[in-house]
């Protein structure tokens, strides 16, 4: 998802709607460091599945429901002529069938969805893991027993499906399947102007590929912010004239995106371009070798990314260590993350026995770091 995130040729899309997402571990979350660009919609709950990236130009026309921890639906508001009209896009996650043991088929929740807003328009996007021949085409080899259950609700709630049949959508070492779906309301159907699989190689090593939805609908939008290059400043002219036509005059603007922030490196920006080569390359050959120098070429990817987050998370801290207000900013920060289960291990003193039931750990770091004081010599007052 950083990767994604930092993409130039994701920055123009509307809503980014997201299946099983990474998951902060302290954290109820998902990577986010684009909040100048994107506003997160996600359900603060353990193994939530599912979310929204929606571009800060849409700001105030709308809003957003989570059903479920693999259902959220935002109600985004448009104009229809003079018309004020919402349509309803539900972002799914259907667990595969083979792991349902224990968990329902969203399916259900979906149709409470779309029941409690039956008469409005509807789009419902998302990793369905169901094979059909209606989606997947005649050449199809497997059928899914839960896909009755969701024909049943194409039917009731009269959907189309908009993705052209037999897109392969999953691609694995395995067969390609058609298991990301895109279905519509017909009204909403005809302010389609296309759906089909995203292109420019967005799918950042996700066994999925990216599906892009274009509809031609009026929203409210609102201007992008810019911000000061403060370390371009002309400080002689500055020092010349007063503040405010100085900063007019001699200071450039901006436009805030994920590249204000510590950014990729040279480095990191060809590995990334180098792993796109070989992916292409295995997805044409589909060989052995060209997968080993692919998952290679990945992996090398994924530690220079991790490298550079790592790196600029201390120096966010050793900024914040600076200064006094700082600390309290990091100590906030603290208290508001999840506690992790720790473990001491055992204690001693020198040669002495070790200590290894709690209570005595504790007294053993109490008598060292707190000893008590001795009596100040007061004779010679």
């Amino acid at each position: 998802m950083a990767p994604l995130l930092a993409d130039e040729n994701i920055w123009k899309y509307n809503i980014i709607a997201i299946q099983e997402l990474w998951r902060n571990q302290f954290q109820t979350t998902t990577y986010h460091l684009v909040k100048d660009r994107f506003d997160l919609v996600y359900n603060e709950q353990p193994n939530t599945r599912v979310c929204f990236f929606i571009n800060s130009q849409l700001r105030g026309a709308w809003t957003h429901t989570h059903h479920t921890l693999d259902l959220d639906t935002l109600h985004l508001q448009f104009k229809n002529g003079k018309e004020a009209r919402i349509v309803h896009i539900h972002n799914i996650y259907n667990l595969v069938e083979s792991q349902n043991e224990n968990q329902p088929s969203t399916l259900p929740d979906l149709r409470k969805a779309l029941e409690s807003d039956r008469e409005e328009e509807h789009l419902l996007i998302g990793d369905f893991n169901l094979h059909y021949p209606m989606w997947g085409g005649v050449q199809s080899r497997k059928t899914s027993e839960e896909a009755t259950d969701l024909l049943e609700l194409i039917t009731d709630y009269h959907l189309e499906l908009l993705l052209p049949v037999g897109t392969k959508t999953r691609q694995d070492n395995g067969e390609p399947s058609t298991i990301d779906l895109v279905f519509g309301t017909w009204l909403l159907s005809e302010s389609i102007i296309s759906c089909g699989l995203t292109g420019n190689d967005l799918d950042h090593n996700s066994d999925h590929l990216l599906i892009t939805t274009l509809l031609s609908l009026t929203t409210t939008r609102h201007p992008e912010r810019k911000r000061r290059l403060w370390n371009q400043l002309r400080e002689k002219d500055f020092q010349e004239e007063t503040i405010n036509k100085a900063i007019e005059h001699h200071c450039p603007e901006s436009q805030v995106c994920p590249r204000s922030v510590p950014g990729w490196t040279p480095e990191i920006k060809a590995a990334q371009m180098h792993a796109r080569r070989l992916h292409r390359q295995f997805q044409l050959l589909r060989t052995k070798e060209a997968w080993e120098e692919y998952r290679a070429a990945r992996n090398l990817k994924g530690r220079l990314i991790k490298k550079l987050l790592r790196k600029n998370h201390w120096e966010q801290i050793q900024e914040a260590t600076e200064t006094q207000s700082g600390l309290w900013r990091l100590a906030k920060w603290a208290r508001n993350r999840q506690p992790r289960q720790s473990f001491t291990p055992p204690l001693r003193v020198d040669l002495g026995p070790m200590k290894t039931q709690t209570e005595d750990k504790i007294a053993l770091l109490k008598e060292n770091f707190f000893p008590q004081m001795k009596e100040a010599d007061l004779s010679d007052l």
